[in-house]
């Protein structure tokens, strides 16, 4: 095979699957997997990176490869080895090497995205495939914002997600991260929308080839602009980009994400800026069509439930101080965003060189967490995020890293308005200010969102494309030496790349398959089948051995099928508390200090106590969930595991104590709340039960069990009438409940009522004839 046959090949396989990965990745989801668009679109993404740089890599090994260099190439490689050393001293390596679960933003995902810069540049600097390149972002726009509009109108045929008709999500199963690919490609299709097609190409096309010194250095001469061709397209390509900014439009609006309104904001006025009045005036007949569709789409969206208006007004609300003056405060989403950036700031302080590490935020955060961010977000929510890019690279790669964007973020911007002063076609610097004006909407948005790869894909591949409409791109001088013989050891290394290439690809799948079997065992706790659940678990666990995701439902799990086992059968549930100490000790081979495995080890203990009675076993138990608490500062289940042992064991005090402390953490818990209330009336102290059963319905009016301790109560102390009114309470949401109407007609009997209370037995015997208790009261009554 000749070399040009080997350069065509290479190249084609490079051509298809850079497209494919801009077209399928956006577009591709799974329900069978639990990550629905986070796993499945990761594998999806290196499937096409590991053809693409097989191919880049076999074509380099038979016949060489020269690079095409651009100015962005120097801060793009800091960026890279950046990445690599924040990997290498991560404070968890290997999560940082392959991303989080359902984030998957490691060291393999950076290298999916440089890769894609550089082919950008290596590969798509011609007219032909920088214009198909194009095509694929405004194809997907199209599909995933028809697919949006359709969710807003409670059309979705897959039917797999809820409230889509409030916030569309399309196919990347978040309204921020589908707002964020559309803020993106609407500048990019509103540079085309203005152009001059019938007169000019505004698409690139070769660059003139560089040439060496007689010192064989190559020379690097002031950028040109790339050369246009005549193009004879029609006016009808002009509304067919008018009907794509339209759809992206109307998707943007319907995602109801106020980060990428922002950063659409931005793109547009640096647009609207940089082109200035002369190119708008020129363009006003298309800018007045498209204005108004736009205004049409926005009055739509600001009529019903879920305007736009209230969506953005819900960002500040106006609170009233101590001292009756009012005050606008930053709320919501919005306001816990501010407070996870104050928190993220601290991170950086204590790990300023490379940070902490790709993708390991959610492990470092639960020793910086407080207790307001715990009752603003919610219990137990993980923090894998600091919902600000320019956070997450500082948290995650350290100052290093921060620097080092800031660098690649400024030389971009600075090269491209370089070139834009020097170039005189109008078209082609329409096409350069989109690229431009849909950077800058990526990094506004970015402001309040992090990266997934659903849609940085679509920067990178931007950044690559600036660089080569904007001419800062350097060709090499084409080989002249055609039909050499290619040695036998370069088909020799070419083989070794493809066969390590398919091991990569066979690898790759493994995280996919691992997630499609942990789904399924997720259905088979919803089933509340243990047994399934754990087959499927440790399937999960066996193709993705690493991912600590799956082992904490697997360990949980485990405990849980322990704790199912009856007490009567002490020998089975020996073995199965064995067999959940087993597995969580194998946790903490991912991380020895992860304070919800400690947790699950000190459940395990008690467990074992029980069985057994053993005082060491005790001991174990308090020390782990001790243990819990000193990684995880802000954590409730162990305090609230240390309580239900205390209480078991007749410390009552001490159970209070720890119960306090759950309600420091989660103020408005109702069932710590009657639970403490039990207590107490275990401990003969009715006053204060009833004190902490009433604050408890007080938050919750439907908690039978508070309603039926007080009820217990008001009966032993002769409040008959009390005593009913609570019994009555638990009816009026468990009418069916027998035992409740039981206690109803005992209370009633002794209060004096016989007539309602005979109802109310009469009620029972409809229902449970066989009741002779019941049956010799209405006897007695009869009497």
């Amino acid at each position: 095979m000749n070399e040009q046959k080997i350069e065509k090949y290479c190249h084609t396989i490079i051509e298809y699957g850079f497209l494919g990965l801009l077209l399928v990745v956006p577009l591709y989801f799974d329900p069978q997997a639990s990550g629905v668009f986070d796993t499945t679109k990761i594998t999806v993404m290196r499937f096409f990176s590991i053809i693409i740089l097989t191919a880049w890599l076999v074509k380099a090994a038979l016949i060489g490869h020269s690079f095409v260099r651009s100015r962005l190439d120097l801060p793009v490689l800091a960026f890279f080895w950046t990445s690599i050393l924040s990997t290498i001293f991560s404070v968890y390596p290997y999560t940082s090497l392959v991303g989080a679960y359902k984030r998957h933003e490691g060291l393999t995902t950076t290298i999916s995205y440089i890769l894609l810069f550089f082919v950008a540049t290596n590969f798509f600097h011609q007219k032909r495939l920088f214009r198909k390149t194009c095509y694929c972002f405004f194809a997907v726009a199209i599909f995933s914002s028809i697919y949006g509009i359709a969710q807003r109108l409670g059309i979705d045929p897959t039917n797999w997600a809820s409230n889509v008709s409030e916030r569309a999500v399309s196919f990347f199963g978040n309204p921020i991260f589908f707002g964020a690919y559309l803020c993106m490609t609407i500048p990019l299709a509103f540079g085309f929308f203005l152009s001059r097609q019938r007169q000019e190409s505004i698409l690139p096309g070769k660059k003139k080839k560089t040439t060496t010194t007689h010192a064989a250095k190559p020379v690097i001469t002031t950028p040109k602009k790339i050369e246009t061709t005549v193009a004879t397209k029609g006016n009808w390509t002009v509304w067919l980009y008018g009907i794509i900014l339209c759809l992206s439009f109307a998707g943007e609006i319907y995602a109801m994400s106020r980060g990428p309104w922002v950063g659409l904001f931005m793109a547009m006025i640096l647009f609207g800026i940089v082109a200035g009045k002369k190119m708008l005036f020129e363009n006003r007949v298309r800018l007045c069509v498209i204005g108004v569709v736009f205004g049409l789409l926005i009055l739509s969206a600001s009529v019903g439930p879920h305007s736009i208006f209230e969506r953005i007004s819900s960002t500040v609300e106006i609170k009233e101080t101590a001292t009756g003056e009012k005050k606008a405060e930053i709320t919501g989403g919005a306001g816990n965003r501010l407070k996870i950036w104050e928190r993220s700031a601290h991170i950086m302080r204590d790990y300023p060189v490379f940070g902490i590490g790709l993708d390991s935020l959610k492990f470092v955060y639960t020793g910086y967490k407080t207790l307001l961010m715990e009752s603003l977000e919610g219990h137990n929510v993980d923090y894998d995020r600091s919902h600000n890019e320019f956070f997450d690279i500082g948290v995650m790669r350290g100052f290093v890293g921060l620097g080092i964007y800031l660098w690649l973020f400024f030389a971009f911007f600075f090269f491209c308005w370089k070139s834009y002063q020097g170039i005189k076609n109008s078209n082609d610097r329409l096409v350069l200010l989109g690229i431009c004006s849909a950077v800058l909407a990526y990094h506004a948005q970015s402001f309040f969102a992090f990266a997934v790869c659903s849609f940085t894909i679509l920067f990178w591949v931007l950044m690559g494309m600036g660089m080569v409409q904007a001419g800062y791109i350097t060709l090499p001088q084409e080989s002249k030496k055609r039909g050499i013989k290619i040695s036998p050891i370069r088909y020799g290394l070419s083989i070794l790349i493809i066969g390590m290439g398919i091991f990569l690809f066979y690898l790759a799948h493994f995280p996919y398959k691992a997630d499609i079997y942990f789904r399924e065992g997720e259905r088979a706790i919803n089933e509340n089948n243990l047994d399934k659940a754990l087959e499927s678990y440790e399937q999960a666990v066996k193709f993705n051995p690493w991912e600590r995701h799956y082992y904490g439902e697997l360990t949980f799990t485990y405990y849980k099928k322990a704790a199912s086992i009856p007490m009567e059968d002490q020998d089975k549930k020996r073995e199965w508390v064995q067999k959940a100490f087993n597995r969580t000790m194998d946790a903490f081979v991912l991380n020895p200090t992860d304070g919800y495995f400690y947790n699950i080890m000190g459940a395990i203990y008690a467990l074992s106590y029980d069985v057994d009675g053993r005082e060491q076993d005790k001991q174990k138990a308090f020390s782990s969930y001790k243990t819990a608490l000193k990684h995880n500062i802000v954590f409730a289940e162990p305090h609230n595991n240390m309580a239900a042992l205390y209480s078991k064991l007749n410390q009552y005090q001490n159970a209070i104590k720890e119960y306090e402390e759950v309600l420091r953490i989660i103020p408005d818990d109702v069932q710590c709340m009657s639970t403490i209330g039990d207590i107490y009336f275990k401990m003969g102290q009715m006053d204060k039960s009833i004190q902490w059963q009433q604050k408890a319905v007080s938050i919750d009016p439907k908690l039978s069990r508070a309603w039926h301790r007080l009820g217990e109560i008001y009966f032993s102390q002769g409040a008959y009438a009390s005593s009913a009114m609570c019994f009555n309470r638990i009816i009026e949401a468990e009418p069916n409940n027998v035992s409740v109407h039981i206690d109803l007609g005992a209370a009633l009997l002794r209060g004096g009522k016989i007539k309602e209370a005979r109802k109310e037995f009469e009620y029972v015997l409809s229902h449970d004839p066989g009741n002779t208790y019941v049956r010799g009261i209405l006897g007695s009554m009869a009497m």
